[in-house]
């Protein structure tokens, strides 16, 4: 019969080695809940780096095949810049001014991606 226990390992420098120190006890291998351990390896994956924390969902089958993490990109400074330009009515006024020529191009959008670009460069 085995009992599961959650401890860590302390430094006796009376003793000089470390010693095991129970922080909690979950009972009989055969009578523990399983989803008290869960909740708390997933409680304890917070502080995991998203790999280690893959591995805990892994283990207690919570691994979603749905969605797979690919990359991110940073779009914090051009999404806020865009916001301030649609805010002050910028798009607005330039569409307005470029109205009566027939461009082919979106001369609004090359005038923000060359103002992003200074502002942001």
């Amino acid at each position: 019969m085995a009992y599961l226990q959650l401890a860590h390992n302390e430094w006796d420098p009376k003793a000089k080695y470390a010693k095991a120190k129970v922080i909690d006890s979950f009972g009989r291998e055969d009578e523990v809940d399983r989803a008290v351990l869960e909740r708390l390896a997933k409680s304890i994956s917070r502080f995991l780096s998203p790999e280690q924390a893959r591995e805990i969902e892994t283990l207690t089958g919570e691994v979603s095949d749905d969605f797979q993490f690919q990359s991110s990109k940073r779009l914090g400074g051009a999404w806020l810049l865009d916001q301030l330009w649609r805010q002050l009515g910028l798009g607005e006024i330039l569409h307005s001014l470029f109205a009566s020529r027939h461009h082919q191009i979106p001369l609004e959008r090359l005038i923000f991606a060359m103002v992003a670009n200074r502002v942001m460069s």
